[in-house]
Order: structure tokens, then C-alpha cells, then sequence
């Protein structure tokens, strides 16, 4: 089994619940596609995949991949949400995800198209398949075209905005994820890890530690420190922060509750720790994130959050 960053994000329950919450809720499909893998389409037997994505992967199927990989390049320059128009009139979006400044991979979503369908615009995607025309049923590839999912641009503008604070929620998970890695450690690292988070809220002490993995608590700190690059007091400070960010994301707690709720006996330490790691007080994180909530809402009349950076259409 394949164990890189994207893989664990691909089996993560984090990713799928929300995979499939998204896919049930807006009716699109949403794919996660890792950076070294230009050859993977995004939405390759998904349920919601629409009929035209589908028979355009399996028609023209380099000229498509080639399409997709120069969307995924440039939302990896541009540092954020890049949208296109592809072959059909339907947009397609990328939004890059980062470990440590590095890109991982894509979260992908689209097949959809901002106006109605219609005969002269049937006859122009048509027209730029060429000479791959012959590789079409035009009976079936032409009700597929008018089965595509209509959206309006403020709509579709909000539901990128939101997949965008996704986003950063994900690239949290997998800070957690490269966190608890625990292939190829030391016994005593992985039995330490694991007791940390399964006693993350308690007051852990160097010498409970130290015990639970049958080591001597010189040991632990020297082997921990080389295994991991990191010091167990900052491992356990991370790990609470990265909770506490979700918790702030996805329950009504006061902050206050949340540092208890996370294992700190300190609200000042609380707040300056989180200060340290993630760069605003737990407050402004969490305002700046309902914020962009409120104005991604599906039924907003005007868009005034997210703007969607259009690339030329692909040919």
C-alpha cells in the first residue's frame, strides 16, 4: 500500500466524509488529485461524474489530460483557486493543497456551465474535437452535452469559495497526518505518539511518558527529538492546536472552552501558543473563517468574496 501525504489523504475519513457530504449536497462531484499523478483524470468513476466528462476522458483522453494538467500547473503558480472553461463550454477548478510550502495535490470540482445549452454551441465543442470526431457516438455525446448542470457565476463562485476553505481545513488534517506518521519509528516513538493522542486532554508528564513506552525519560526525550525533528513539548502543543483549529471551525464552544476541551489548563497559554503556530488569536481565526462562510453562501444575490482567476480556454 502506497503511503505518501496524498495517499493518506485519499483513505482519510476526514477527506471522504466530506467527499461524499459535498457530492450529496451540491450535486457535483468533488476529487482529490495527487501532485505527481498528471496521468490521473479527476472524477474517473465517480457517481456524479457527468456523462459528457466521462465520454470526453474516454474519447479524447490525452488532449483531456493534457487540459487537466495545465489547469493543475497554473492554480500551482497562481497560490490559489484557478478556474477554466474546457471543451463544452464546462468549467473545471483547481484548488492546490500544501504541506510545508510543497504542493501535494489538487481538490478538483467543475462540470457544470454558467448558461444554457444550445445547438450552435453543441456544434462548436464538436468542431474542436477535429479530427477526434470519429471516436464519438454524436447521439449520445450530443444529450450529454444538454445534461449538463446549469449554475449560475455567483452560485458557482460561492461553491469554490467554500471548497477553498475546505481547503485550508484539509491542509490542517494533514499536518496532523505528517504528525503521527508512525512507519519506520521506534517502538517508542510510535507507543509515545499513540498515548498522546489517546490522552491528549490529560496533563501528560514526562515520566508517564517515559513508562508507557518502557523507556527511561532521557531516552524518550533524546530519541523522540531525533526521530520525529521535534521536542514532545512541541509535539503535544501542535497536536492541540491543530484540534483546537478544527474544533473552532466546526463547534459553538467558546474559546476558553475549546483550550480546555484541547488539554490546556491556560487560556494566556492557550492564546499565545495558538498565536505562535497559526499567526492570529483564536478568535480572529475563527471570526475570519465565518466571515468567509457567510459570504460563500449558495443563495447570496451578490458575489463579494472569492474571484475565480479564468484561464484562457483550453483548445
Amino acid at each position: 500500500m502506497n503511503d505518501t501525504i496524498a495517499d493518506r489523504v485519499l483513505r482519510s475519513d476526514f477527506f471522504r466524509n466530506y467527499q461524499t457530504a459535498f457530492a450529496a449536497g451540491i450535486g457535483l462531484p468533488l476529487d482529490f488529485v495527487p501532485a505527481n499523478e498528471a496521468h490521473r483524470l479527476p472524477y474517473e468513476g465517480h457517481e456524479y461524474e457527468s456523462a459528457l466528462c466521462r465520454q470526453l476522458r474516454e474519447g479524447s483522453g490525452q488532449s483531456w489530460e493534457i487540459a487537466n494538467a495545465i489547469l493543475e500547473a497554473e492554480a500551482q503558480v497562481n497560490g490559489g483557486a484557478v478556474t477554466t472553461t474546457t471543451i463544452g463550454g464546462m468549467l473545471e477548478s483547481a484548488i492546490p493543497i500544501r504541506n510545508n510550502k510543497v504542493t501535494v495535490g489538487y481538490l478538483r470540482l467543475g462540470q457544470v456551465r454558467q448558461s444554457q445549452p444550445t445547438e450552435a454551441g453543441f456544434k462548436q465543442a464538436v468542431a474542436r474535437l477535429s479530427e477526434k470526431r470519429g471516436l464519438y457516438d454524436m447521439t449520445r455525446l450530443k444529450e450529454a452535452y444538454f445534461e449538463v448542470t446549469v449554475i449560475s457565476p455567483n452560485r458557482y463562485a460561492g461553491i469554490v469559495e467554500l471548497v477553498d476553505l475546505f481547503a485550508h481545513q484539509l491542509e490542517d488534517h494533514i499536518n496532523l497526518l505528517v504528525l503521527m506518521r508512525l512507519k519506520d519509528e521506534p517502538p517508542a516513538i510510535a507507543k509515545t505518539k499513540q498515548f498522546i493522542v489517546e490522552n491528549l486532554t490529560e496533563n501528560l508528564s514526562l515520566d508517564q511518558m517515559a513508562y508507557q513506552a518502557d523507556v527511561s525519560p532521557f531516552y524518550l526525550c533524546k530519541c523522540f527529538k531525533k526521530a520525529t525533528g521535534t521536542t514532545l513539548t512541541e509535539f503535544i502543543g501542535r497536536l492541540r492546536i491543530e484540534k483546537a483549529k478544527l474544533l473552532l471551525l466546526n463547534s459553538s464552544h467558546s474559546v476558553s472552552e475549546i483550550a480546555l476541551d484541547v488539554g490546556f489548563t491556560s487560556l494566556s497559554q492557550f492564546n499565545r501558543m495558538f498565536s505562535r503556530y497559526v499567526g492570529e488569536s483564536p478568535t480572529k481565526f475563527r471570526c475570519g473563517v465565518k466571515k468567509v462562510e457567510k459570504e460563500a453562501t449558495l443563495e447570496m444575490p451578490a458575489h463579494t468574496g472569492h474571484q475565480i482567476t479564468l484561464l484562457p480556454v483550453a483548445s
